[in-house]
């Protein structure tokens, strides 16, 4: 098995003018709807299992911590690619772009969803500090909540560096159409 892409077809005609890339930025809203959607989870798995008659799970520090060294590792990567591709003005190997673009467009929604389930989780048992590991639960779910926040973050960031910023003439500099606006 290779990595190797197939050699890609020439098309007969130039490519039309106007037309939008494939591959959209991940708009806020739907980074909203992720953390909405989460927290719905989050404030409904606590009263789900004790009402199965099963003691709510824990947060382990050790999640959060995990969390946060990925959000470190992706903002990382976020800082180099926008330092090639925005400051240097450098290519970028396509397939490294592209892993990039998904690895972050996949962080910013994981994270968003991990955001709006852990704080939610995390609230859901601010009336209840009295019962055993309450405070654990709130705090460590704190925490988790903070750090997958920054991996949205990072992860939306390295989403933004991977557009290619236009010339000063309006073209992309990967664009060949060579053809006047």
């Amino acid at each position: 098995m290779t990595r190797e892409l197939p050699p890609a077809e020439q098309p007969d005609e130039s490519p039309e003018e106007g037309v939008e890339p494939s591959i959209l930025p991940t708009p806020p809203r739907l980074l909203l709807v992720a953390v909405l959607l989460g927290g719905l989870v989050g404030w409904l798995l606590g009263p789900v299992v004790e009402r199965m008659g099963r003691t709510p799970m824990h947060v382990p520090w050790t999640t959060a911590a995990l969390l946060a060294v990925a959000a470190v590792a992706v903002a990382v990567l976020a800082r180099r690619m926008w330092r090639t591709v925005h400051v240097r003005r450098q290519p970028v190997n396509p397939e490294r772009g592209l892993y990039s673009l998904v690895l972050g467009k996949s962080c910013a929604l994981l994270g968003a969803g991990l955001f709006g389930g852990y704080l939610a989780f995390g609230a859901s048992f601010l009336p209840r500090l009295d019962i055993a590991a309450g405070m654990a639960r709130v705090l460590n779910s704190g925490l988790a909540a903070v750090a997958s926040a920054a991996l949205s973050a990072a992860g939306y960031a390295l989403e933004m560096a991977c557009r290619v910023p236009e010339d000063k003439d309006g073209e992309r500099p990967g664009d060949r159409t060579g053809g006047s606006r």
